[in-house]
């Protein structure tokens, strides 16, 4: 069996309830074209003896249990990738920059893992999803010679008929539903990095993938503005941006998308109007649900100018009303702590003799010596009293007020 499997380059395993870790000597089948594990139980990080594996052009390891950081050397030893699904499994970590080397990838589904990060810069080598072109025919083993077609219907592998395994077919997740597809597997050219925790700007490079028709980045943690350059997306056929942080308007750039049957961006922070003349309008509210500023067709009509200029002025009549308010709250907690201290203080003095001895003696003191500096000043200016280094001259005139101010202040 296993020579068989050698022969056709191909070894699907898939929905069955295989478990444990895939064992490292699988990386000595340099001649597999096609690895189909999907919808098991297996464990643990996947072997990087898989690198030895240069000919794979379908790798599917979805709805698995497969864990660890993610597999980096995927993009740097297996360039022939078209199909690299690893969905719904506990990859961590950032995804590296070499992963996107991958330049003849079709069909890149990531979503539902635990991946961080922002998305590269360098999405956009993916040059299969950056051209409009389509692969002839199927996506995935071509090598298949008359002699093992001709074992058609007779040979079982791993309950699969052979003719089976002779058709392309995959499991992907499309218009948020799974689907098996078949015979337009090679139409399809999409990216699913839904339901991880990427971080950063929405990635403007997405948007230089010209040939995707299906794009979901929904559920995870990016923010910004949608790029404007979304609207060379124009074979798109379906868009999720659902439940992130994007702000601001919809681009008007989306009138470019005439393909567009799915489109799903709720709970963001969308503001503004939705772009007319696009098919926009065609989707229900739920598509838009959540995005409280956003406004026109399929939602509430936007306000008019003179609606949105009475609005602005009644905000504006509102605030004023608050500052006045805040302000009359300070001005009267003012008046209220000094009362209060006022009061305080006098109550004080009233009740306490010996407080209210202390009192008035500290400022006849105070009053006595600002009076007895006064009186020397004023002397001193009426007088041109000069003072040098040996003693004070003073105007005899002066010199009995002087002298009965200074000793005012030892009575």
């Amino acid at each position: 069996m296993i020579v068989l499997i050698l022969a056709i380059g191909l070894i699907n395993i898939a929905n069955n309830r295989f478990f444990g870790e895939i064992p490292d000597s699988l990386g000595s089948l340099r001649q597999i074209r096609e690895f189909h594990f999907a919808n098991n139980k297996f464990a643990g990080e996947i072997p990087s003896t898989l690198k030895n594996c240069t000919l794979l052009k379908t790798f599917d390891v979805a709805e698995n249990n497969f864990s660890g950081l993610f597999p980096s050397w995927i993009g740097d030893a297996l360039r022939l990738l078209r199909v690299v699904i690893l969905r719904s499994n506990m990859f961590a970590g950032s995804l590296p920059f070499n992963f996107f080397h991958l330049s003849e990838v079709q069909i890149l589904d990531l979503s539902m893992n635990n991946i961080s990060g922002s998305v590269p810069k360098c999405l956009n080598n993916l040059s299969a999803l950056a051209n409009k072109t389509n692969y002839d025919g199927n996506i995935s083993c071509s090598v298949l010679d008359n002699e093992l077609r001709g074992l058609k219907g007779v040979v079982v592998v791993f309950g699969i008929l052979v003719n089976d395994l002779f058709e392309d077919s995959l499991s992907l997740v499309w218009k948020g539903k799974e689907a098996k597809y078949q015979t337009i597997l090679g139409l399809v050219k999409s990216i699913d990095l839904s339901n991880n925790t990427l971080t950063g700007e929405a990635p403007s490079e997405m948007m230089d993938l010209v040939g995707l028709v299906s794009s979901n980045l929904s559920r995870n943690k990016t923010n910004g503005e949608i790029p404007p350059s979304i609207g060379q997306l124009e074979p798109v056929d379906s868009l999720d941006l659902s439940r992130n942080h994007l702000f601001g308007r919809i681009p008007s750039e989306f009138a470019h998308i005439d393909r567009l049957s799915v489109m799903d961006s709720p709970f963001s922070k969308l503001s503004g109007e939705i772009p007319h003349g696009t098919q926009l309008q065609s989707f229900d509210a739920p598509a838009y649900v959540g995005n409280l500023d956003l406004c026109g067709a399929p939602l509430l009509s936007c306000p008019t100018k003179q609606a949105r200029d009475d609005h602005e002025n009644e905000g504006r009549d509102l605030e004023d009303d608050d500052q006045f308010f805040s302000q009359l709250v300070v001005y009267i907690s003012f008046a209220m702590g000094f009362i209060s201290g006022f009061w305080a203080v006098c109550c004080s003095l009233v009740l306490k003799k010996s407080w209210r001895h202390a009192y008035f003696k500290f400022w006849s003191e105070a009053y006595e010596k600002l009076y007895v500096i006064a009186v020397i000043n004023t002397a001193k200016l009426a007088d041109g009293l000069i003072f040098n280094s040996n003693h004070s001259l003073i105007h005899k005139p002066y010199q009995a007020i002087i002298n009965y101010s200074l000793a005012s202040l030892y009575i």
